[in-house]
């Protein structure tokens, strides 16, 4: 092979060897897979990320799946479907029961409800099963109609059902289903009524309704003559004989403050029987306070009406008694609950409020059904549309027409996946796809008003101890926990890294930078956990017990530094240079526990003068002290220190500075340090003055910043967590900026002590800016350790979802949150997306960073070139 030439134009005299090439060939195809690995490996967790979430925003809805035809002459009173979809369970006004297939619209069963008496009201509560009978004298009579279902064995099966090629077939009175394994279910209609129970008064009921928590039974009648009571059912039973008996414990209802010719169109009891509603056609509403049965009270009266209807169409409960659906003979739906703002002057301290305005339909609201899981309810209208809708998100999940005629009652699945609707002529089956129909764009990224809140508000709550929980899947608090969290670790270590790495490449000897370097990069390989460990049991102990000291600490530890460094250029040179670098470092060394000293001494002295003694108490208001102490002064007080230091700072710099500098332009050593001294003193007294002047003017104005970056004390909070992932994120933060520092050429630091200008003018105006797009790339790298920290936060951050800036209240992080409920959630729920949806955030968040981050720290790049 012929030697190349080179660019001076000569030819080499050696060549490369074939083991070089193939090395360089091999090692240039390893990191081109490898680069080429990385990329595919991110797009991959990305887009399987997106995968997992996409069905989230899936637009739901449903199909009619049948039409079946129906006797139903004997009207409706009320409606259920059974668990698996096959039967309806219909109630009717004659006060009997019957079982339809949802096939073929057939009659299975068909059962009375009672065996005497005249019977005026039916009223059933398909969450429950449950169906009450008023009578005419005034008894009433309580009981469950459901279809009953049990597993058979196909050797205990008729014959007929074991040779019939079909997977559902009917004998007598029973339903067959063929299961996978080859065995049946059996489903019958079930009827059970309690014995009736005889009222304190003979008048025909007219309205009745029930409810039942915790194994006790709650009743509410309206009766002819226009008196009310509320009752709880208690059961009896006889020993000896097995015979059930029922008592009632009643307490009449007041009369409605403005008399009604009329009786009430709807009558409500909650579940816990602490609230009854009676509600007119025209929206007239009157609220009991049913909590003390021997003395139930008028809470308050309202208007129920939709704003565009002048009446009520149709009502129930949802889920749990708390929120109540309000269909208008317009077609308007709403949702009402009960809340507890302070200027309620109710006697249980609550009012009815109207929080949801659903999509209206095209007509009257003559039916509604809810489901037995979550907040997803179906109405029905006059124009024969069937609608579900979402009361979390507030929007409707799916519309659907099966007939042209008025809808008498709807009901949805127990599992969800299916909705029944009924008219005069039949039954409307229609399958339902509404899996994820409480997370929308706006219920995750805007204020939601749950039920029970006084306003709308973000929210994260995936769970509770209840069924008739309210899943809130809100993100904005688990992001701004997460701002929160960067935020405070930030303000502690950022300056702390930074300022060290100065001190170790421009001011340290290199033997003690090669020994000082190593120690503080060795905290890096402290594993997170154990921080976490330290900082939730050992330091927020130790904090919560100094609070005062600790903040006097933030501000005297700094401050006693610089003016150490002011007392040392007080010494002779000689001295100096006779008490050499290890003596001086030495001093150093004991600058911080006598710092330390002196703000465990300053801060109870602080919270005597400022807060009366007690920080904390002063946090929650619960603060006794008077005068100065009582306002809002020492928190504006300690706020404005640092906005003061930088004002003070600026203005010195500005105007002070300079013309002292030329005043003593040519005097002794001595004299200058003293004069900087002075000035330094000076500058800590100008900061005191003028963060007092500051506070003191928005204590004036009336400004409180309790509730805000100050509130009451949680003992896991913002500070220890910025305390101990700053400790995390320091060693990464100093290396890479170190690293950047003491790549800069030396020929600049020479050409600028040449000129006469210090150490520290040179570090400042001239490695600094040269470094500034390393320095910024190891900001940048310890944000993303920050933004993306779990453990640390996850045990030291007290864990709780809040969305306040308080420095002393916990928060909960993205990747906190995903570590402690995905174990727990169940695979395709919506629960288990919607923290894959908090993954995805999590990276799209770190992907910005990181893209603004490489532009900014190409521009720096641009400018250290020109240099």
């Amino acid at each position: 092979m012929e030697p190349q030439k080179t660019f001076t134009g000569l030819r080499r005299e050696r060549k490369t060897s074939r083991k070089v090439r193939i090395t360089e060939f091999a090692a240039r195809w390893l990191i081109t897979i490898g680069g080429i690995g990385t990329i595919i490996a991110v797009a991959t967790i990305c887009i399987f990320l997106v995968w997992v979430v996409v069905p989230l925003f899936q637009r739901s809805g449903f199909d009619v799946v049948a039409t079946p035809r129906a006797d139903l002459e004997r009207g409706v009173a009320g409606l259920a479907a059974d668990e698996y979809g096959r039967f309806a369970i219909v109630i009717h006004r004659d006060a009997s029961a019957s079982a339809v297939s949802l096939d073929d619209g057939t009659l299975l069963d068909r059962r009375p409800l009672t065996e005497g008496g005249e019977v005026t009201a039916v009223s059933f509560d398909a969450r429950r099963n449950a169906v009450a009978l008023g009578f005419a004298d005034g008894s009433v009579r309580l009981g469950t109609v459901k279809m009953a279902s049990r597993r058979v064995e196909a050797a205990d099966a008729p014959a007929d059902v074991r040779n019939a090629g079909t997977p559902l077939t009917r004998v007598a009175d029973a339903s067959f289903e063929r299961l996978p394994d080859g065995n049946f279910r059996k489903q019958t209609l079930s009827v059970e009524m309690q014995p009736s129970v005889k009222g304190d008064r003979e008048v025909p009921v007219t309205l009745i309704a029930t409810g039942a928590s915790s194994g006790r039974a709650m009743l509410a009648v309206w009766r002819k003559d226009g008196s009310a009571a509320v009752s709880e059912v208690r059961t009896r039973e006889n020993m000896a004989t097995g015979e059930i008996t029922l008592k009632l414990e009643t307490g009449d209802l007041a009369a409605a403050p403005t008399p009604r010719k009329e009786p009430p169109a709807h009558l409500f009891i909650s579940d816990l029987g602490d609230t009854v509603l009676a509600v007119w056609p025209d929206g007239y509403t009157v609220r009991h306070d049913t909590r003390d049965l021997s003395r139930p009270r008028i809470a308050e009266v309202f208007d129920l009406a939709p704003p565009a209807s002048d009446a009520v169409a149709s009502a129930t409960w949802m889920i749990g008694t708390s929120t109540l659906v309000v269909g208008g003979a317009s077609g308007a739906v709403e949702g009402w609950f009960r809340t507890k703002p302070d200027t309620a002057t109710t006697s249980d301290g609550g009012i009815m409020t109207r929080a949801h305005v659903l999509e209206s339909g095209a007509g009257a609201t003559t039916a509604v059904g809810v489901s037995r899981r979550n907040r997803l309810f179906v109405t029905g209208h006059a124009d024969g549309t069937v609608r579900v809708h979402n009361m979390t998100a507030g929007e409707s999940v799916g519309t659907a027409k099966p007939f042209g005629e008025p809808i008498l009652a709807v009901d949805m699945f127990p599992r969800n996946d299916g909705v029944v609707a009924v008219t005069r002529s039949g039954f409307a089956v229609l399958s339902l796809h509404a899996d994820y129909a409480e997370v929308t764009v706006t219920s995750i990224l805007r204020p939601v008003w749950y039920e029970g809140y006084g306003k709308p508000e973000h929210v994260w709550q995936s769970s509770s101890g209840s069924d008739d929980f309210e899943a809130k899947f809100g993100l904005v608090p688990l992001v701004f926990g997460t701002l929160k969290a960067t935020f405070y670790a930030f303000l502690f270590a950022v300056p702390i890294a930074l300022l060290a790495a100065i001190a170790t490449s421009e001011f340290l000897h290199p033997r003690v930078k090669a020994r000082v370097k190593p120690a503080i990069e060795m905290m890096a390989s402290l594993p997170s956990v154990v921080l976490g460990f330290v900082g939730a049991l050992v330091l927020a102990p130790i904090v919560e017990d100094r609070v005062p000291a600790i903040l006097a600490a933030l501000l005297i530890v700094p401050t006693s530094f610089v003016t150490a460094a002011h007392l040392w250029q007080l010494l002779p040179p000689s001295v100096v240079m006779k008490l050499g670098i290890k003596v001086k470092a030495v001093a150093l060394c004991l600058v911080l526990p006598a710092a330390l000293f002196v703000a465990g001494r300053v801060g109870p002295f602080a919270e005597r003068m400022l807060f009366g003694g007690d920080f904390k108490a002063w946090l929650s208001h619960t603060s006794t002290a008077g005068g100065i102490a009582s306002t809002a002064f020492g928190g504006w007080f300690i706020l404005f220190i640092p906005l003061s230091a930088v004002l003070v700072g600026w203005v010195g710099a500005r105007f002070y500075t300079p013309a002292l500098s030329r005043r003593l332009l040519g005097r002794p050593r001595e004299s200058v340090a003293r004069a900087a001294l002075l000035r330094h003193l000076g500058s800590i007294a100008s900061c005191l003055v003028t963060a007092a002047v500051l506070a003191g003017a928005m204590t004036l104005v009336g400004f409180d910043v309790r509730g805000g970056v100050m509130a009451t004390y949680v003992q896991r909070n913002a500070l220890v967590v910025g305390f101990v992932m700053g400790f995390a994120v320091i060693p990464i933060i100093y290396t890479l900026a170190e690293d950047a520092l003491s790549s800069v050429p030396h020929a600049l630091r020479s050409a600028s002590l040449g000129c006469g200008a210090t150490l520290w003018q040179t570090a400042m105006r001239v490695v600094l800016p040269t470094a500034a797009s390393g320095i910024f790339s190891a900001v940048m790298v310890g944000l993303g350790r920050a933004v993306g920290e779990t453990m640390v936060v996850l045990m030291a951050a007290g864990n709780t979802p809040v969305l306040e800036w308080n420095v002393f209240n916990g928060f909960r992080t993205l990747s906190a949150n995903i570590a402690v409920e995905l174990p727990e959630a169940v695979e395709g729920h919506v629960h288990y997306r919607m923290l894959f949806l908090a993954a995805l955030v999590l990276f799209a968040i770190t992907f910005v960073l990181n893209t603004l981050a490489e532009l900014v720290r190409q521009r720096f790049r641009k400018r250290a070139y020109q240099l």
